[in-house]
C-alpha cells in the first residue's frame, strides 16, 4: 500500500501533503494523517523489541508525531470528531506502550505526564499562536 491507495476521495486534491477537499474541511485530511500515523505507530510497536518507555516515547515523536503535525496551522480542525480522530493515534500509543509495563488502565492525562507527552490540541494551539 502507498500513499495514494489512501487517498480515495475523487473530491479532494494533495498539495504539499495536505488533502484539501472541495468545501475545505479538514475530514478528508485528518482521516488520511490518522491511517498513516497508526500505521507507523504500529510499526514503531512492532519493531521496536523494547519495554523501555523512553525510547518508544521517543521513536513515536521521531516518526509519528510529525505526521499528525505537519502544516497544521493549515488543516487545524474545529470540528469535534476530527480532533478527535487525529488525537486518538495519540491515545492509542499511549495506551499500549503503558498496557505493558502496567496492569491497570490509567486515565488519558495521567499517560500523557508519564511519558511527557501533551495532547495534540494544545501543541496545535501553541503552534497556530506561534505563526500569529
Amino acid at each position: 500500500m502507498n500513499n495514494q491507495d489512501l487517498v480515495d476521495d475523487p473530491n479532494s486534491v494533495k498539495d504539499l501533503g495536505v488533502l484539501i477537499s472541495n468545501d475545505l474541511s479538514a475530514r478528508a485530511h485528518c482521516n488520511y494523517i490518522a491511517k498513516k500515523a497508526l500505521r507507523v505507530v504500529n510499526l514503531i510497536l512492532r519493531s521496536f523489541f523494547s519495554s523501555n518507555i523512553t525510547l518508544l516515547t521517543r521513536a513515536y515523536k521521531t516518526f509519528a508525531r510529525p505526521i499528525l503535525e505537519y502544516s497544521s496551522s493549515v488543516w487545524n480542525p474545529h470540528y469535534v470528531s476530527d480532533i478527535n480522530t487525529v488525537e486518538k493515534v495519540q491515545k492509542y500509543f499511549t495506551r499500549r506502550v503503558l498496557h505493558s509495563s502496567t496492569c491497570c488502565r490509567i486515565p488519558y492525562a495521567t499517560r500523557l505526564e508519564i511519558l511527557d507527552l501533551e495532547n495534540l490540541e494544545l501543541r496545535r494551539l501553541r503552534s497556530d499562536l506561534s505563526i500569529v
